[in-house]
């Protein structure tokens, strides 16, 4: 008997969620930082939940360590050093580095 999974109509429905989700937060970060920080957070939770892949896109858009809705200049700095792009969470002080040139890191 096969074991119960996550169907792809769910993921789908979750990933549409999950991106109304971003651009709620993206919208009530201006009045309440935490509170768009609490919608990031739900999101990454149904990410866990229905085992679904984020678009890069969105992968980009908040920190891994403490949720918060990435706004360069605001809650990110970003710059570039040395062939790569360093974001700078301004909320925990964690960094990533992110490689740019030709290929990106990324496989064809």
């Amino acid at each position: 008997m096969k074991r119960g999974g996550v169907k792809k109509e769910q993921q789908v429905s979750a990933l549409q969620q999950i991106q109304a989700l971003f651009d709620a937060a993206a919208l009530a970060f201006s009045k309440s930082p935490e509170k768009a920080r609490a919608l990031v957070q739900k999101a990454h939770r149904l990410v866990l939940r229905f085992k679904v892949k984020l678009p890069v896109v969105l992968k980009k858009r908040f920190c891994k360590h403490c949720h918060t809705l990435w706004i360069p200049g605001r809650t990110v700095r970003v710059r570039l050093t040395k062939g790569r792009i360093v974001y700078s969470c301004l909320r925990c002080k964690r960094i990533k580095r992110q490689p740019i040139g030709r290929y990106s890191g990324r496989q064809k």
